[in-house]
């Protein structure tokens, strides 16, 4: 009974450390900004088919990078990121690019 108390500790002791070392929302936001202006890089009509061709593959990588964070982080945190993923896109749509 002992035996199996100590295992049954170190598990939960175990789970509780990994489960605080968990990411968060707020260590992407980079990602997000580097999304944003690749976007309003790419369509900006100074850009040459040379320049968007580029951003668009690195907007590929980006969107690779992201849909890899929502993977490895938990629910509420996905949640943030997504939300702010989200908010980025509507003021690339509006036109806010500064």
């Amino acid at each position: 009974m002992k035996k199996l108390m100590t295992i049954f500790g170190a598990i939960l002791f175990a789970s509780v450390i990994l489960t605080s070392c968990g990411k968060k929302a707020s260590e992407y936001e980079k990602l997000t900004k580097e999304y944003k202006n690749v976007l309003c890089n790419g369509m900006g009509n100074g850009s040459s088919l040379s320049d968007k061709t580029k951003a668009l593959q690195r907007q590929l990588e980006l969107n690779k990078e992201y849909e890899e964070a929502l993977k490895s982080l938990p629910q509420d945190e996905k949640a943030k990121l997504m939300m702010s993923w989200a908010n980025m896109m509507a003021e690339v749509a509006a036109g806010k690019c500064d």
